[in-house]
């Protein structure tokens, strides 16, 4: 099915999605627009099987745990660096600055809208962070935008186009709050720009999409439990 694709096709359903995904934001998250999302960018790869998995030999578990620490080191050393910033300015807890604060206000005001406590909300956001995540941006971003762009571009051209349109695939996450916290978007943008690089590399590497999947799982399982320490 792959052979029937073309570049602008390819690159049109990763901007339908951004929209979907900025309305779901706009509108009302978790709403059926995400529903949508969550199931499109899953179906979509599987349907043109555009990834690759390769088995997991010796070299492959060597990559695997050395992307990890990749990973690991860049969002610790990224959100203590940022964290730091936040400090030295006396901005940390400020909405519009605090990523961390900003997701925890999107928090309360999707609670109030579902009308469940903040608990429960976060936990429903903790669920899709930790189990859908992993799947359906790797399996779309890398495993079939990356993918197909890599096909004839090269891997900078490719990863840092993909990454791009990871990068405002969370940049919309905050556009429900009532002012649009701008620095505090950018940092998200920042650390999912450059970690969809590292995914990009790591998927290229191995050459199996399986790879940045359980990277991704991982990473924001460690990043949850840096929040949870920093709460």
């Amino acid at each position: 099915c792959d052979k029937m694709l073309n570049l602008r096709f390819v690159v049109g359903l990763a901007i339908a999605l951004t929209i979907l995904s900025a309305l779901e934001s706009c509108i009302f998250p978790w709403s059926p627009y995400f529903v949508i999302y969550a199931i499109l960018t899953i179906t979509i790869p599987i349907y043109f099987k555009t990834y690759k998995i390769k088995g997991f030999d010796k070299n492959t578990v060597k990559l695997f745990a050395k992307f990890l620490l990749i990973s690991i080191v860049f969002m610790m050393l990224s959100k203590l660096g940022y964290a730091l910033i936040l400090e030295y300015l006396s901005l940390a807890g400020n909405v519009f600055y605090d990523m961390d604060y900003a997701l925890f206000e999107l928090g309360k005001i999707v609670g109030d809208r579902l009308n469940m406590p903040i608990f429960d909300a976060m936990l429903i956001y903790g669920f899709y962070m930790i189990v859908w995540a992993p799947i359906g941006e790797e399996l779309f971003y890398r495993g079939f935008l990356f993918e197909m762009l890599n096909r004839k571009y090269p891997f900078a051209v490719s990863a840092l186009i993909s990454s791009l349109f990871f990068g405002v695939r969370h940049l919309v996450h905050f556009l429900l709050l009532p002012r649009y916290p701008v620095f505090a978007g950018l940092f998200y943008f920042y650390i999912a720009f450059f970690y969809g690089l590292i995914m990009a590399y790591a998927y290229k590497k191995t050459e199996n999409i399986y790879v940045p999947i359980g990277l991704h799982f991982l990473t924001n399982i460690f990043s949850a439990f840096m929040r949870l320490f920093n709460a």
